[in-house]
């Protein structure tokens, strides 16, 4: 039988020295060899091909997770998952309104149960009981609105954890709130409009048949309004009506409804009273009022 070729051991071992940067975590280390052994000179190619797929394919994972990160700050998110059964918490690319966990790993959801509302807390924790689910919340500091997602996490062996996805809202709801504050109220003077009269109107007779409470309904207008735009200008008029409302509030109770329902006509809907006498009075200091 012919002997095999010796192989160049001396080559094979500096190779072996050369990658011991790999093992520090750098992939652009390259071998080379002035050996003229075919074997060693296939291990150095072979080593290097690795070597330069696996660089790229590191560089493509934090390009990946470069764009994770920029994509969670623009869309103001913030993922992580809690994997059962020892509850470890594991943050998704930018660990943002996770506690610093460097001291130990973070585990279960309490810390994150606390900056949770107390009114929205015992929804949050339902949803780390079963399959999971969304919620829209306002923070434990009452300044930011918050929607979170929970997915249940399952393998073979039934359920394994929970991702996690919050995102701040808190700028949506305010323009949510802004959109539904102008569709019910007059922009000049703050009253609440026709709309919102005719609803609350609505509710108050559903209630007198229901519960037999009664109501009462003012009705104010400005005479010869026409002939103060005329004389004095819009601007003038305008900060008339803005007066009338201020005057109306003072005499009103908060339980009741002021609203302008259009030009210089006023509503006042005077809520919760005994009989006519209550109308009349508060009638009374309404007429005073705007005619002082």
């Amino acid at each position: 039988m012919e002997q095999a070729e010796a192989v160049d051991r001396a080559a094979v071992e500096a190779l072996c020295d050369a990658m011991c940067g790999v093992v520090s975590g750098d992939l652009s280390v390259r071998l080379r060899t002035a050996s003229a052994d075919l074997t060693v000179q296939k291990l150095s190619l072979l080593a290097n091909f690795m070597l330069e797929t696996a660089q790229r394919a590191v560089e493509r994972s934090r390009a990946y997770a470069g764009a994770l990160d920029n994509v969670q700050r623009i869309a103001r998110l913030s993922a992580w998952q809690l994997m059962l059964p020892d509850e470890e918490v594991v943050p998704i690319g930018i660990a943002a309104g996770l506690p610093d966990a460097a001291a130990a790993p973070l585990r279960g959801t309490a810390w994150f149960l606390d900056r949770v509302g107390p009114d929205c807390r015992a929804a949050m924790a339902a949803l780390f009981q079963g399959d999971g689910g969304a919620l829209e919340w306002l923070a434990a500091d009452g300044e930011a609105w918050f929607r979170t997602e929970v997915a249940a996490l399952r393998d073979e062996g039934g359920l394994s954890g929970y991702l996690v996805i919050t995102q701040d809202i808190s700028e949506r709801r305010r323009a949510t709130e802004r959109i539904r504050y102008l569709a019910e109220h007059d922009p000049l003077t703050g009253l609440a409009n026709r709309r919102r009269l005719h609803e609350q109107l609505e509710g108050e007779l559903e209630a007198g048949r229901r519960q037999g409470t009664k109501f009462a309904v003012h009705v104010i207008d400005v005479d010869r309004f026409k002939t103060v735009n005329d004389l004095f200008g819009h601007a003038a008029g305008d900060r008339l009506l803005v007066d009338l409302a201020t005057c109306l509030r003072q005499e009103a109770r908060e339980s009741d409804m002021i609203a302008r329902i259009g030009g210089d006509e006023f509503v006042v809907l005077q809520t919760g009273i005994g009989d006519a006498r209550d109308a009349g009075a508060l009638a009374g200091r309404l007429v005073g009022a705007v005619s002082a």
